[in-house]
C-alpha cells in the first residue's frame, strides 16, 4: 500500500489511486492525523466538518475525479494527409489512411513499413484534444518530396493537432504546411 500523503494533499488536491480500497486506507489514515484537536485542522485551523462526513464524501466521489479521462478519443478514425504544391516545385498530393485511437494513444500507418511510400503517424492525445504527433515515413516518388529527394529517403515530422468529440485537425510545418483532418467513424 502507498504511504499517506499529509492532509493537505488527501483532502484539498484529489490524488489518484487505484481502488476503492487503496482510497479508503489513505484517507482514514490522513484523517485520523487531522482530528479536530489536532493544531493543523482541515480549514484555517478550525474544525468545520466533522471527519466520518468527510471521509465519506471522498470516498463516494467518482474514480474520474481522480484520474484524466485519457480514453475519451479512442476509437476508428478516418485521416486525409493533404499537401499542397510546395514552394521547391514539389507537387501536391494527398491520400487518406486508417487510425486507431487506444487507451488515448493514436496510430496510424499507411503503406508496407520500410518500403517507399510508407507513412506512420503516432502520438498520445492528451484529455483536452491537443495532441504532439510524429509522422515518420520513406518518401516515394521525387517529384512529391520537398528539394526532389530521391525515393526511398526517410523523414521526420513534429505534427500538432487538435480533437474533438467526432472530429479533428493538424499540421506539419516544413518548407510547405501540409494538413491533417480525422473523423472518427461511428
Amino acid at each position: 500500500m502507498r504511504e499517506a500523503l499529509p492532509y493537505y494533499e488527501n483532502l484539498l488536491v484529489p490524488t489518484p489511486l487505484s481502488s476503492h480500497h487503496e482510497r479508503k486506507a489513505v484517507l482514514s489514515e490522513g484523517l485520523t492525523r487531522t482530528g479536530c484537536g489536532h493544531p493543523r485542522t482541515i480549514i484555517y485551523d478550525h474544525c468545520v466538518m466533522k471527519k466520518k462526513t468527510i471521509a465519506r464524501l471522498l470516498l463516494f466521489l467518482s474514480p474520474a475525479l481522480y484520474a484524466a479521462d485519457t480514453t475519451r478519443f479512442d476509437g476508428a478514425w478516418d485521416a486525409t494527409l493533404s499537401c499542397p504544391k510546395s514552394p521547391d516545385g514539389a507537387k501536391a498530393y494527398s491520400f487518406e489512411f486508417d487510425v486507431l485511437v487506444k487507451n488515448g494513444v493514436l496510430h496510424g500507418e499507411r503503406g508496407i513499413e520500410g518500403k517507399p511510400g510508407w507513412m506512420t503517424l503516432g502520438g498520445p492525445i492528451k484529455e483536452d484534444g491537443s495532441a504532439a504527433l510524429l509522422a515518420e515515413g520513406i518518401t516515394n516518388f521525387s517529384e512529391y518530396a520537398i528539394n526532389h529527394v530521391q525515393k526511398g529517403t526517410p523523414y521526420k515530422h513534429a505534427v500538432s493537432a487538435q480533437f474533438e468529440d467526432k472530429h479533428g485537425r493538424g499540421n506539419w510545418i516544413t518548407v510547405r504546411t501540409c494538413d491533417f483532418t480525422f473523423d472518427k467513424k461511428n
